[in-house]
């Protein structure tokens, strides 16, 4: 499957949260714990990974 050809619809829960599909985790390599940086970008939430503190 190419990641970038498709999407993912995910609910918000209650404590505004939204769980990155496996897919995506395992493409991009994320793994628990890891720092993402997340910000908007002409009205689009983006989150990246492999952000440095």
């Amino acid at each position: 499957m190419e990641i970038d050809k498709c999407y993912f619809l995910r609910k918000i829960d209650e404590l505004g949260r939204v769980a990155l599909p496996i897919e995506i985790r395992e493409a991009l390599k994320i793994k628990e714990a890891d720092t993402l940086k997340i910000y908007i970008d002409n009205s689009k939430i983006v989150i990246e990974n492999r952000y440095v503190i």
